[in-house]
């Protein structure tokens, strides 16, 4: 059940109500995404009662109980949709292998975790199989299985090259071989490039639903903070939104949020740990938490602490200060939330010109009160962050972090002429290829009109005669 209160029914309303609508796989996405547990299951129950017992409701449970930490009944439920969903005339129920797995990896059961991926096609793991099989790795000596369970998609020909290859060098990063997974994050561009063209995974900037999905996530943080008597302030994109547009940016890709140095790591994992939205995932970090919300937005938890007259509040690579702040109430998206009194010095020291909207905005480049504590780990973002840009067609991002990139790390001269290839030929070719595409159409649609019109004047003119 969601711990955000719900409106109760009068009298009036309960003699007037509409007729109930259909169950729906759609209508159980949407509560569980809302963080309604009770109308999730409901929905499940009703849509087995009329049609019978399926593997995607089953998954759907598991779901559930996996984020309220119920695993024993998670991973009996996956069990039953592994069972509905494989058959001679089924695919590989890859997901639901994932799934499982992640639920073992969750009961410190992690090689049995490993071993429940290794049946996986190479052709159905997608991109929550490599990291499910990242996290299963519980040390150095366990890193060759990571290796031996994905290379086959180290060197394939679709996109699951660059997944594998981002989620081995995470592994190698985490598991302290900072260079190693700098050598790996190189690669990985390098591949990516020879492999796919310039814009392969060019997508909106917008995701669809996020706003809403990002508004239910708020008011499920604000009622298990509130539950355990822990005060929180909205900072970052979020306090950014609410202050210039009243609203959740559109363009945001988390939640960022702040506590003060009296709320300890461990005592904010100890809020959400059987929560029944959220889930913990597991960061190298000693000042923030990252959770996860039912809807798939992400969390960021920062513990703020003073240090030499400035408050700051960092993540795993680095640091950012802000002058010491007064909280105030303000109203925002139908409830009142915490935040930084001096709003304009506070977004000033965080975006500068924070008027005006940047939806190309790259946070680990462009934001003026950072401070790198890992130089490192940022090599590796940069880096790692070349691919996705060059995926996605960004190339102003992918200058920025560039030339971020160059200014702590010396390329070689083999990535220095692959960068100024994608600058200046792969970068061009994608545009003349999509101005291509609409000249075409420009030009053949009339065509097409005109030929139609000859067609039906030619059939007119006989009847006719």
């Amino acid at each position: 059940m969601s711990l955000v209160p719900q409106p109760s029914l009068t009298s009036e309303n309960t003699h007037n109500e509409a007729p109930a609508e259909a169950p729906t796989i759609a209508g159980a996405k949407h509560a569980f995404a809302q963080g309604d547990r009770e109308k999730t299951l409901r929905i499940l129950d009703d849509l087995d009662s009329l049609h019978g017992p399926r593997a995607e409701t089953y998954r759907f449970r598991a779901s559930v109980y996996f984020f309220a930490g119920e695993y024993d009944r998670a991973l009996s439920e996956i069990r039953v949709a592994i069972a509905h969903a494989t058959g001679p005339t089924k695919g590989h129920p890859a997901p639901l292998i994932v799934m499982k797995a992640e639920i073992l990896n969750r009961m410190g059961d992690n090689l049995g975790a490993m071993r429940a991926l290794e049946t996986v096609p190479a052709a159905s793991r997608k991109g929550s199989f490599f990291r499910v099989l990242r996290e299963c790795v519980r040390s150095r000596g366990e890193i060759p299985l990571f290796e031996a369970i994905a290379a086959p998609s180290f060197v394939s020909k679709d996109l699951t090259l660059s997944t594998s290859m981002n989620n081995y060098s995470i592994l190698l990063r985490e598991m302290g071989d900072a260079r190693a997974g700098i050598a790996v994050a190189r690669e990985r561009f390098m591949k990516a490039r020879r492999a796919f063209k310039f814009g392969r995974l060019s997508k909106p900037v917008e995701k669809p639903g996020w706003v809403d999905e990002a508004k239910a996530c708020l008011a499920d943080l604000k009622a298990h903070f509130a539950q355990g008597g822990v005060s929180f302030f909205l900072i970052s994109g979020v306090f950014l939104g609410a202050v210039r547009d009243q609203a959740i940016i559109g363009h945001d890709k988390d939640i960022d949020v702040g506590v003060d140095e009296t709320v300890s790591v461990e005592r904010i994992k100890e809020l959400f740990r059987h929560s029944e939205t959220f889930v913990i995932r597991e960061i190298p970090s000693k000042r923030s938490v990252y959770l996860m919300h039912c809807s798939g937005v992400k969390v960021d938890v920062f513990i703020h602490y003073l240090e030499n007259g400035r408050y700051w509040h960092e993540g795993p690579k680095v640091r950012w200060w802000n002058t010491p702040f007064e909280l105030e109430s303000i109203a925002f998206l139908g409830d009142t939330y915490l935040s930084p009194k001096n709003k304009d010095l506070y977004l000033v020291e965080n975006y500068g010109d924070w008027r005006t909207p940047v939806s190309e905005f790259e946070t680990f480049v462009d934001t003026p009160n950072m401070e790198i504590t890992s130089g490192d780990h940022m090599i590796w973002y940069y880096l790692t962050k070349l691919t996705d840009y060059y995926l996605q067609g960004r190339k102003p991002q992918l200058q920025r972090v560039w030339n971020a990139l160059t200014e702590r790390y010396r390329a070689d001269d083999a990535l220095k002429r692959a960068v100024e290839q994608v600058m200046e030929t792969d970068y061009d070719a994608a545009r003349r290829q999509r101005e291509s595409k609409t000249h075409t159409v420009n030009v053949r649609t009339p065509a097409l009109v005109i030929g139609r019109l000859i067609k039906k004047l030619t059939i007119g003119g006989a009847r006719n005669l």
